[in-house]
């Protein structure tokens, strides 16, 4: 997806940011988080083409388009949602842990329901014992393998 950032009143387009996000009153490169400018609003138009627009003539970057007028396709509010809950996710993913956030998020959700479970003192299904023992079995192993690069 590309996040378009224009003037509300003109549709001149003063950015273009391939897979930003707009958080509030700011947008989200995957690297940056920077402030809109007061005045100018967003929305997400599917990847595609944005050759006709770039005016090549200026550095930085400049737009020659207007918003929606110059894009080929605009998103359906279902399409907007996915995108966005999938940057959503991986946002947390990156947070929680870089490499490999789902399966660190999984782990502390297993865990967290393990110490909820104790304090109250709930008897846990044999699978789930089941497989919370496969997961132990397996972190301990990597904790092995981890603390025998560190020697």
């Amino acid at each position: 997806m590309l996040l378009v950032i224009f003037d509300a009143t003109t549709g001149d387009i003063s950015n273009v940011v391939r897979g930003g996000i707009a958080i509030g009153n700011f947008c989200h490169d995957g690297n940056v988080l920077r402030p809109i400018a007061s005045g100018l609003s967003c929305a997400y138009v599917p990847d595609q083409n944005i050759d006709h627009i770039i005016n090549d003539e200026c550095d930085p970057i400049s737009y020659d388009g207007k918003y929606p007028d110059s894009f080929a396709y605009l998103p359906t509010q279902d399409e907007i949602s996915i995108y966005v809950d999938a940057n959503t996710g991986n946002a947390v993913s990156a947070r929680v842990h870089d490499f490999c956030g789902t399966d660190e998020q999984l782990g502390i959700l297993r865990d967290l329901l393990v110490q909820w479970g104790n304090a109250l003192g709930l008897q846990f299904t044999d699978d789930f014992t089941r497989w919370n023992e496969i997961a132990i079995t397996e972190i301990e192993k990597a904790k092995a393998v981890k603390d025998a690069q560190d020697n």
